[in-house]
């Protein structure tokens, strides 16, 4: 790995622009973009409003397949999932898709509108890092594409994206799958 200024990234971005105009960059926002993890502030968020009753037996199989106890409501088996998991002992992937799908029962509506108050309870653009907006600042203003790809909820990483600029189709993230009618089930797209 090597460090480089700002005004160093930005000279590359240019030479390579110029050598082939286009080009997109791409970002994980987490830790990248922002400081902490979205997908993180959108799971803990969720647990402390409280889970809708539709994810609870999806989270039992869940928890049972790691040998952690299934008794209690939605919220209560998320919580001893996200506790085992911050102990090390339920898998980064899975619980990935669990904090995707952990919205089952919400509509579309619902879950894009907590997103976006989310964004700003937890002050995320107090998290940004000035140096690294910068740069997609600049590499939009010359015509460069730029994404965030994350393996966080697509509905937070979203709604991060516009606070920094990118829109939501260039958001790429972990996507829950949703019924005909765009209600979260308890999967996500494969």
């Amino acid at each position: 790995m090597r460090n480089a200024t700002v005004a160093e990234v930005i000279r590359a971005i240019e030479a390579a622009h110029d050598r082939a105009p286009g080009g997109a960059l791409a970002f994980d926002g987490d830790g990248t973009l922002w400081a902490g993890d979205v997908g993180e502030d959108f799971f803990v968020s969720l647990l402390d409003r409280g889970l809708h009753p539709a994810a609870h037996d999806a989270l039992a199989r869940e928890a049972a397949a790691e040998g952690v106890e299934t008794h209690g409501s939605a919220r209560e088996i998320a919580h001893r999932i996200h506790l085992a998991y911050l102990a090390g002992r339920f898998p980064e992937e899975r619980v990935c898709e669990i904090m995707t799908w952990a919205a089952a029962g919400w509509t579309t509506d619902e879950l894009e509108a907590f997103c976006a108050r989310l964004t700003t309870e937890i002050g995320l653009r107090a998290r940004l890092h000035g140096e690294a907006v910068q740069i997609v600042e600049h590499a939009r203003r010359v015509g460069i594409e730029v994404f965030i790809v994350s393996a966080s909820p697509r509905a937070i990483v979203e709604a991060a994206a516009r606070v920094v600029g990118v829109g939501p189709e260039n958001a790429i993230a972990a996507r829950e799958q949703r019924d005909g009618v765009g209600v979260v089930q308890c999967a996500v797209e494969r």
